[in-house]
């Protein structure tokens, strides 16, 4: 797993920053709650009870602020930990092109466990084309949109086709070189 992908966020102790004190620390996620409220002073037997999430390294696809549950992000730390790098791909591109709603974490959540459910349930793996344009002549050809022994198949313009008609209003997204996800949904 990359690093790029972790859940990291810097949690203080609100009781101890309102009496002036800046006590806190840094945690990648998966973490034991428990030990995080400890850590940061917020325990039984203490006279802090408050916290918050004062810093966060911005995560490719999931919101957080100061107010997010830490419950709700280790629970997604975990889910993205058992990701694949590809299946990591899939999931920013759902959330990017708000396939499955936008960053929220109910959103990610979803996008994660469609992924996880495998390929051909909700989305296809489409692989081997060098270009969008190439992808395009593809889909237009198996669709029968247009056949090659068409007159006019040598006069259409595959480029403007997919960046003007598929990127617009299809269900295909660019994941990486070569690969787009086919949302099977659209």
């Amino acid at each position: 797993m990359t690093t790029n992908y972790e859940i990291k966020v810097w949690v203080g102790n609100l009781g101890k920053y309102n009496e002036g004190e800046l006590v806190g620390e840094w945690f990648t996620l998966p973490h034991n709650i428990s030990d995080i409220m400890k850590t940061i002073g917020v325990a039984d037997g203490t006279p802090y009870e408050e916290w918050e999430i004062f810093d966060y390294v911005m995560h490719p696809f999931v919101e957080i602020n100061r107010h997010s549950s830490l419950e709700t992000l280790n629970e997604l730390a975990e889910l993205i930990q058992e990701l694949t790098e590809e299946q990591l791909e899939i999931v920013t591109v759902l959330i990017q092109q708000n396939v499955l709603g936008n960053n929220k974490a109910e959103d990610v959540k979803r996008s994660i466990e469609i992924v996880q459910h495998g390929e051909g349930t909700d989305y296809n793996i489409v692989r081997g084309y060098h270009s969008y344009k190439e992808l395009a002549e593809s889909i237009a050809l198996d669709s029968g949109l247009i056949s090659e022994d068409n007159p006019l198949y040598g006069y259409i313009d595959f480029e403007l086709y997919a960046n003007k008609h598929l990127f617009l209003h299809t269900t295909h997204y660019p994941v990486k070189d070569g690969v787009y996800v086919e949302w099977l949904h659209g």
